[in-house]
């Protein structure tokens, strides 16, 4: 007795097309997802690092608004503290910062100078990379100097390394790059008194990625001016 198959030949060919449909279908929602995850892991990297600029440039504007704040502080001997040569208790130029103030654990003056400079070397290459894209091209970093003295320096001597102190970056100079640093003195009159004003203002980025950027601008009050 003959037996008849039931199987239709033509139902291989349609589970064949099905699966090749499955199969792109599967392939185009794996490629979606991939890209989504990439992004979001971009976008998340991107927050980190602006995350870590952010919290590194204020912590050091705080740092400086704090330490500016004892510019003028004599031992007792003498009123205010100045640079020789200087009459305003803190000196102020476009890039510069500069005061000293007396230590008592150290029993003598600390001369402090803020300044920006120009950086060369690798830094170079990102500036001409920059050029290309449009971005500015200040590169440089912030520079703290530091020295102990008896008896009040000039600013040309507190704001060079040397003998009584050297200069250091305020920033991991692999990691931070300053576009600028740039400071004024506003004239700020209370009660017929005339005080310091200075305006500071830091413009920041990653030297990674350059593109990363923070900027800040505020205002310090000298207390010891008069």
């Amino acid at each position: 007795m003959a037996i008849q198959s039931v199987v239709n030949p033509s139902q291989k060919g349609a589970v064949l097309l099905e699966l090749l449909i499955s199969s792109l279908l599967s392939v185009g929602v794996i490629g979606s997802l991939t890209l989504l995850l990439v992004s979001s892991l971009k976008v998340g990297t991107n927050r980190a690092h602006n995350l870590v600029l952010v919290e590194s440039v204020s912590s050091v504007v705080q740092q400086i608004k704090q330490d500016v704040q004892r510019a003028g502080y004599g031992s007792g001997r003498e009123g205010r503290a100045t640079l020789a040569g200087i009459a305003d208790t803190v000196y102020v130029d476009k890039h510069l910062l500069a005061y000293r103030y007396w230590v008592k654990e150290e029993q003598a003056y600390r001369h402090v100078v803020f300044k920006w400079q120009q950086t060369e070397g690798r830094q170079r290459i990102n500036n001409e990379q920059s050029i290309n894209s449009g971005e500015r091209t200040n590169n440089g970093q912030l520079l703290i100097c530091e020295k102990m003295s008896q008896s009040a320096l000039t600013l040309d001597q507190a704001k060079r390394s040397g003998r009584m102190g050297n200069c250091f970056n305020l920033f991991d100079p692999n990691q931070v790059g300053i576009y600028e640093f740039e400071l004024a003195a506003i004239p700020y009159t209370e009660s017929s008194v005339s005080q310091q004003l200075v305006s500071m203002s830091i413009s920041s980025y990653l030297v990674s990625n350059p593109k990363i950027k923070y900027d800040v601008n505020t205002l310090v009050f000298i207390r010891n001016s008069e």
